[in-house]
């Protein structure tokens, strides 16, 4: 199912704590793609340099204003689409104290919901996904997906077009014991490691793959696409709460005039309790969460 919010709306549940509001108004006015003067309800909240959502659906687009008049009330900005008169332009843009002494900026806050939910996730690893990767000859390691936190299973085998993938999980080991095991008269691939190999890599043994193939890697996920004000959260809305207080712990946090202990520290508790819920949810259904529990059995290795 599709998330609902944008990070703009995160961003304006974050920004109605603090002594201000985002933007939430309509264009009076049509325009048309290009630099483009346009009436509105109000400027309140815009200042120059503000990034605002404008409009909705297949036209919905992020523009950064290039001006903002409070005595025609009307605002400039480069537009790439068309949009009628009425259409919504919205904005969490954290505008007290623009532009000279911000309390915080829109992209500070972008980069505090990046961090905080890959914290979350890194925390309880709730997301999952599966990547196919082309075994190659005679090569022994590879990348892991981008976007993994941590493998979880690796299996070799074949892509059928209708079965989709069929194959044989291999085992999970330590480096010491391929590299013990590739001394013996084992040829073939039957486990996997990711012990003494760089950030982001794993290898196969104790041989490598003699013919070529498919593997597929279920592994959890993390986030790691650029958050921009129309961007959602890589973990579902009702997950989105959490990682929403995390954020607000980071801003009452902060040196400065906003920052407060007492909120902070309120925020930061909603922030873990939503870690332990989300643990417990995955140790119901029986999912792994420790570093030990994915560990086979080594006298195996070999006696297929």
């Amino acid at each position: 199912m599709a998330n609902l919010y944008q990070l703009n709306d995160w961003m304006s549940e974050v920004e109605l704590l603090l002594p201000e509001s985002p933007v939430g108004t309509t264009m009076t006015a049509a325009v048309t793609p290009g630099s483009q003067t346009v009436a509105v309800g109000s400027v309140t909240g815009m200042y120059v340099g503000a990034q605002v959502v404008v409009g909705s659906g297949n036209d919905q687009e992020i523009v950064s204003l290039t001006a903002v008049d409070p005595v025609g009330v009307t605002l400039s900005a480069v537009f790439a689409n068309s949009h009628p008169a009425g259409e919504a332009v919205e904005g969490a843009t954290f505008w007290a104290g623009q532009p000279s002494n911000p309390l915080f900026t829109q992209q500070e806050i972008l980069g505090y919901f990046a961090e905080v939910e890959a914290d979350f996730l890194l925390k309880t690893r709730c997301l999952y996904a599966i990547a196919i990767i082309n075994a190659q000859v005679g090569v022994p390691v590879y990348n892991q997906p981008a976007d993994a936190i941590r493998i979880e299973r690796i299996a070799m085998g074949a892509v059928d077009p209708t079965l989709g993938f069929a194959g044989q999980d291999l085992y999970n080991e330590e480096q010491y014991t391929i590299d013990y095991l590739s001394d013996t008269s084992i040829t073939r691939t039957e486990a996997w490691y990711q012990d003494k190999l760089g950030t982001g890599l794993f290898g196969l043994g104790p041989a490598p793959p003699q013919v070529g193939g498919a593997m597929e890697l279920a592994y959890s996920q993390k986030d790691v696409q650029s958050l921009t004000l129309t961007s959602s959260l890589l973990v579902p809305d009702c997950l989105g709460y959490p990682v929403k207080w995390g954020v607000v712990a980071r801003m009452f946090s902060k040196d400065g005039e906003i920052r407060d202990s007492r909120r902070a520290d309120y925020a930061q508790k909603r922030f873990e309790r939503g870690i332990l819920y989300v643990r417990r949810i995955m140790e119901g259904v029986l999912a792994r969460l420790s570093e030990t529990d994915q560990v086979m059995e080594p006298a195996l290795l070999g006696k297929k």
